[in-house]
Protein backbone atom coordinates (compact mmCIF):
# COMPACT_ATOMS: atom_id res chain seq x y z
CA UNK A 1 0.00 0.00 0.00
CA UNK A 2 2.54 2.58 0.71
CA UNK A 3 4.50 1.56 -2.43
CA UNK A 4 1.16 2.63 -3.87
CA UNK A 5 1.14 6.05 -2.51
CA UNK A 6 4.82 6.68 -3.67
CA UNK A 7 4.28 5.98 -6.50
CA UNK A 8 1.81 7.96 -7.04
CA UNK A 9 3.04 10.79 -5.65
CA UNK A 10 5.56 10.52 -8.16
CA UNK A 11 3.05 10.36 -10.83
CA UNK A 12 2.33 14.08 -10.78
CA UNK A 13 5.58 14.88 -12.11
CA UNK A 14 5.05 15.38 -15.75
CA UNK A 15 8.48 13.00 -17.22
CA UNK A 16 9.36 11.48 -20.42
CA UNK A 17 10.27 8.45 -21.96
CA UNK A 18 12.58 6.11 -19.66
CA UNK A 19 11.14 7.61 -16.74
CA UNK A 20 7.33 6.89 -16.98
CA UNK A 21 8.70 3.45 -18.43
CA UNK A 22 10.25 2.76 -15.45
CA UNK A 23 7.54 4.00 -13.22
CA UNK A 24 5.61 1.69 -14.96
CA UNK A 25 7.77 -1.15 -14.00
CA UNK A 26 7.56 -0.07 -10.60
CA UNK A 27 3.71 -0.37 -10.61
CA UNK A 28 3.91 -3.72 -12.13
CA UNK A 29 6.03 -4.85 -9.48
CA UNK A 30 3.84 -3.29 -7.08
CA UNK A 31 1.13 -5.16 -9.14
CA UNK A 32 2.73 -8.61 -8.59
CA UNK A 33 3.65 -8.02 -5.00
CA UNK A 34 0.15 -7.44 -4.17
CA UNK A 35 -0.92 -11.08 -5.90
CA UNK A 36 1.11 -12.72 -3.45
CA UNK A 37 -0.43 -11.27 -0.77
CA UNK A 38 -3.43 -12.16 -2.04
CA UNK A 39 -2.48 -15.51 -2.36
CA UNK A 40 -0.65 -15.61 0.86
CA UNK A 41 -4.20 -14.51 2.50
CA UNK A 42 -6.15 -17.34 0.64
CA UNK A 43 -3.92 -19.50 1.65
CA UNK A 44 -3.74 -18.81 5.26
CA UNK A 45 -7.72 -18.68 5.16
CA UNK A 46 -7.55 -22.18 3.42
CA UNK A 47 -5.58 -22.78 6.09
CA UNK A 48 -7.47 -21.92 9.33
CA UNK A 49 -10.89 -22.23 7.70
CA UNK A 50 -11.75 -24.76 10.31
CA UNK A 51 -10.39 -23.41 12.95
CA UNK A 52 -9.99 -19.88 12.89
CA UNK A 53 -8.13 -17.61 15.04
CA UNK A 54 -10.26 -16.19 17.45
CA UNK A 55 -10.24 -14.04 20.63
CA UNK A 56 -10.72 -16.05 24.38
CA UNK A 57 -14.21 -14.99 25.52
CA UNK A 58 -15.51 -14.56 22.06
CA UNK A 59 -18.57 -16.60 20.48
CA UNK A 60 -17.34 -18.82 17.59
CA UNK A 61 -19.30 -18.00 15.10
CA UNK A 62 -18.90 -14.15 15.77
CA UNK A 63 -15.13 -14.88 16.45
CA UNK A 64 -15.23 -17.09 12.54
CA UNK A 65 -17.23 -13.41 11.07
CA UNK A 66 -14.04 -11.14 12.59
CA UNK A 67 -11.71 -13.14 11.28
CA UNK A 68 -12.78 -13.45 7.87
CA UNK A 69 -13.46 -9.29 8.21
CA UNK A 70 -9.86 -8.93 9.31
CA UNK A 71 -8.33 -10.92 6.46
CA UNK A 72 -10.56 -9.38 3.91
CA UNK A 73 -9.62 -5.91 5.45
CA UNK A 74 -6.17 -6.20 4.94
CA UNK A 75 -6.75 -6.78 1.29
CA UNK A 76 -9.71 -3.92 0.82
CA UNK A 77 -7.62 -0.73 1.39
CA UNK A 78 -4.96 -1.69 -1.33
CA UNK A 79 -8.03 -2.84 -3.83
CA UNK A 80 -9.85 0.65 -3.40
CA UNK A 81 -6.24 2.38 -4.04
CA UNK A 82 -5.74 0.54 -7.40
CA UNK A 83 -9.07 0.98 -8.20
CA UNK A 84 -8.60 4.89 -7.37
CA UNK A 85 -5.46 5.21 -9.60
CA UNK A 86 -6.60 2.43 -12.23
CA UNK A 87 -8.28 4.93 -14.38
CA UNK A 88 -4.93 7.26 -14.27
CA UNK A 89 -2.87 4.65 -15.25
CA UNK A 90 -5.19 3.11 -18.19
CA UNK A 91 -4.95 7.33 -19.21
CA UNK A 92 -1.29 6.70 -19.39
CA UNK A 93 0.07 7.70 -23.11
CA UNK A 94 2.77 4.78 -22.75
CA UNK A 95 0.22 1.85 -22.05
CA UNK A 96 -1.35 3.13 -25.32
Amino acid sequence: EGALDLLQNFKSIKSEGAINKQMMDKFNDIVAQFLKEIETTKENFEQNLHEPHTTRNQPSVAGSINWARCMFGRLRKTMQKFKAIGSTIMEDPIIK
